[in-house]
């Protein structure tokens, strides 16, 4: 096994939700994880092979730097190991960077993922291209949706999407359930 991804439960410094028993283990390879959607861009939550970060590195002064990192650990993985038993306990932290960012979206975001699709362009893998665009698609989706995106942001967020989605109207790797 070289990846291993459990559910995160979060909570408060005081309270955590009352955990059910059922769970489910699904084994993956590393091309399975994206065209099944598993591919979570979230680094917490896993187990990693030291191995793994041979070559990668999380970038240094950007927010959303999972966005850059964690499809790389995906890629690399032989096999991936996906259950939705809780095995990770996140305390909310009103006084994180996260919650300091005042929750308006950094757009930067959109970088790591024209890097992640230029990367499978130049594979020529074309199903994991139109994974990841569509996981872009559904990424801008919510940023479009913010209240406190400008009007300039949602123009340039709208041209992003209507770019990204016209190459998976055809694809023949996005479910039908996206194209309707």
């Amino acid at each position: 096994m070289a990846f291993f991804r459990g559910f995160a439960c979060r909570g408060t410094d005081t309270v955590f939700p009352t955990l059910g028993e059922e769970s489910t283990v699904d084994v993956l390879d590393n091309h399975e994880v994206f065209l099944k959607e598993k591919a979570n861009v979230i680094m917490w939550a896993k187990l990693y092979r030291k191995e793994l970060f041979d070559g990668v590195r999380m970038p240094v002064g950007l927010y959303n730097e999972d966005d850059w990192t964690a499809w790389k650990l995906y890629y690399k993985a032989k096999t991936i190991v996906v259950t939705s038993q809780t095995l990770y306990y996140y305390t909310v932290n009103p006084n994180s960077t996260m919650a300091r960012l005042g929750k308006k979206p950094d757009l930067r975001y959109v970088n790591a993922y024209d890097e992640r699709i230029g990367f499978f362009v130049g594979t020529g893998e074309k199903d994991l291209e139109h994974c990841s665009r569509l996981q872009l698609c559904k990424a801008l989706v919510l940023t479009y949706c913010h209240k406190q995106l400008g009007t300039e942001e949602r123009r340039d967020v709208k041209a992003k999407f209507d770019e990204c989605w016209s190459e998976l109207r055809r694809s023949p790797y996005i479910s039908s359930q996206y194209k309707t």
